[in-house]
């Protein structure tokens, strides 16, 4: 079994969730964060910060760093809560490519924290997401 990529699963996840698309269209950025060409407005960026996976079960745990930008804080604020709505204990199913999984769990460990890129001034909520990917249905 190859290495599972809970980055790709949770980026689509986000970008299945109608909330977060009305929220930031396109601007859903993963690993390895956002494009150069980055104008400032509302996108959702996250990145992998551990986590575990078994080669005998179908199962991925992933830690990811979520930063949620706006143009002020306010709307970075917006963003959080509709990003942390489309994760904090939700479950459901995502289908990638020919395999479907499900997510077994997300909570919300830490944040939401205002935070101010310190370069150039964009402002964001970061928080970190612990969450389980689990195949369905298990072999």
């Amino acid at each position: 079994m190859a290495v599972i990529d809970s980055a790709r699963l949770l980026y689509e996840w986000l970008k299945a969730d109608s909330g977060v698309v009305a929220e930031v269209g396109t601007n859903i950025y993963g690993p390895p964060g956002l494009p150069n060409n980055f104008a400032i407005t509302k996108a959702v960026m996250f990145l992998g910060d551990g986590g575990s996976w078994d080669e005998a079960l179908p199962v991925a745990d992933g830690i990811f760093q979520v930063r949620c930008y706006g143009e002020t804080a306010a709307e970075a604020r917006s963003v959080w809560r509709t990003v942390a709505a489309a994760l904090h204990h939700t479950y459901g199913n995502i289908t990638v490519g020919a395999e479907t999984w499900g997510l077994g769990y997300a909570v919300l460990v830490s944040g939401p924290a205002d935070m101010m890129e310190p370069e150039i001034g964009w402002p964001f909520v970061l928080g970190t997401f612990v969450l389980r990917f689990v195949r369905v249905p298990m072999p």
